[in-house]
């Protein structure tokens, strides 16, 4: 009688165990999913040209963020601008440098927002 008590507490802490980190994991697979499907779009719209421009973002939108002056809800509309110019001053003056410009920006800012929520769901 008690080997098979001490034999179901094991298996119910086993099975309690393999739970709860299939649920950590899941919200992790699902941020893999939503990054791969963000990485189809890059390639799909962006010239491998622009693509050099989304990591500068990034570097400047943290150098950005550690400005006291600024507010976060500024740095987007920061980076958009710098994702234009950029872009621009890459491929010249057209309406498909302005797109790949809105198209870097967004990639950067998403990709940010996709490493905080993924940081954020680690620490609960």
């Amino acid at each position: 009688m008690l080997r098979s008590s001490a034999l179901a507490f094991f298996v119910r802490k086993i099975f309690k165990g393999i739970k709860k980190s299939w649920e950590q994991a899941l919200p992790r697979m699902m941020l893999l999913g939503e990054l791969r499907q963000m990485i189809e779009l890059l390639k799909e719209y962006l010239i491998e040209d622009a693509l050099v421009i989304i990591p500068a973002l990034m570097i400047l939108g943290k150098i950005i963020k550690d400005t006291p002056k600024i507010e976060d809800w500024l740095i987007p509309y920061i980076l958009l601008g710098f994702g234009i110019v950029f872009a621009v001053g890459m491929i010249g003056f057209s309406f498909d440098s302005v797109i790949q410009g809105i198209l870097v920006s967004g990639a950067a800012v998403f990709g940010n927002q996709l490493y905080k929520q993924g940081k954020n769901r680690d620490d609960d």
